[in-house]
């Protein structure tokens, strides 16, 4: 018997559901110990139930605007307890609207380092955080640029063969240049 894909009947057709199978297969040939993968509820999850290869935790949460950012931090610290990785899979390149995909993206950002950030498509974005790990480094610098500018804190963290470095700067006054 032939390959039904070889078949005259059946043939491949760009698609809204390409630029999340294409996220997918990022996942599928990326995915390390310690990764888990985070999405919105009802968003692609067919898709991701049938075209992901990779084993790691899968949770969703609801996108409704109205959950308090109370309990969607408790929710993000609980499905993130062991994990190195995060994979933030959304269905839009981003949903500023949208205050609990806000509050994600912000909790987040706040506790891990974002390694990469990719649109694939109109239909998918997935964004890739690296968690502080045992190596991480938190410093107070305190430290004046000029009249204008101060380095208020640094974190760091060597993982693998990449260096994570976040700098919480602050401006002291409006810069006369950009």
């Amino acid at each position: 018997m032939g390959n039904l894909a070889d078949s005259p009947y059946c043939r491949s057709v760009p698609g809204p559901l390409d630029g999340p199978r294409a996220a997918l297969q990022t996942i599928d040939t990326n995915v390390q110990e310690g990764d888990v993968l985070i999405s919105r509820t009802g968003e692609r999850s067919l898709v991701i139930m049938n075209h992901m290869q990779a084993r790691l935790p899968w949770y969703t949460f609801d996108a409704r605007a109205e959950l308090p950012a109370n309990e969607v931090e408790a929710y993000l610290e609980r499905v993130t307890r062991n994990a190195r990785r995060v994979w933030l899979l959304t269905p839009e390149p981003r949903d500023l609207a949208n205050q609990t995909s806000l509050h994600v993206e912000a909790w987040l950002s706040a506790r891990a380092f974002p390694v990469s950030d990719k649109v694939f498509g109109q239909a998918a974005r997935l964004v890739l955080y690296e968690l502080p790990g045992e190596t991480y480094r938190y410093e107070s610098a305190d430290v004046n640029f000029g009249e204008n500018i101060l380095l208020k804190r640094s974190w760091y963290q060597a993982a693998d063969e990449t260096l994570l470095v976040e700098l919480d700067w602050r401006a002291l006054n409006t810069p006369a240049t950009n």
